[in-house]
């Protein structure tokens, strides 16, 4: 019992040094929390992408919707703020509960962020 805990141990400060190397090659962009539409946007070429969520009061974070306007699909956009709200999300402490097909898919793809998922949730 005692080398499954180190290893648990092992796999989240893996993760954490994954997320900041992450973070580091990110380009800026405007990202930011709408708090009163309850979703995180980010505004590209006068556009606004967003993902819609709700919060719990078991701080688990629920990402219902994720929406790109018709000019910017394709162009990875709906990747990057799925990526930046996932970055929120763990640097506050909350749990994820991917419930946006979207969101879903991009955990597949990248592992590293399964980490955060609220008890009962699985993606893959």
């Amino acid at each position: 019992m005692r080398s499954r805990s180190r290893l648990e141990h092992v796999r989240r400060e893996r993760f954490h040094f994954t997320l900041i190397i992450l973070k580091a090659l990110l380009p800026m962009d405007d990202f930011n929390i709408n708090e009163e539409k309850k979703r995180f946007e980010l505004k590209v070429d006068n556009h606004i992408a967003f993902i819609e969520y709700i919060l719990s009061t078991d701080n688990t974070m629920f990402l219902t919707h994720t929406e790109v306007p018709h000019a910017l699909e394709g162009k990875g956009v709906g990747s990057r703020i799925v990526e930046r709200t996932l970055f929120y999300i763990t640097d506050h402490g909350y749990k994820l509960a991917p419930l946006c097909p979207f969101v879903a898919k991009y955990l597949t793809r990248h592992p590293e962020f399964q980490a955060i998922l609220a008890p009962g949730y699985h993606v893959g």
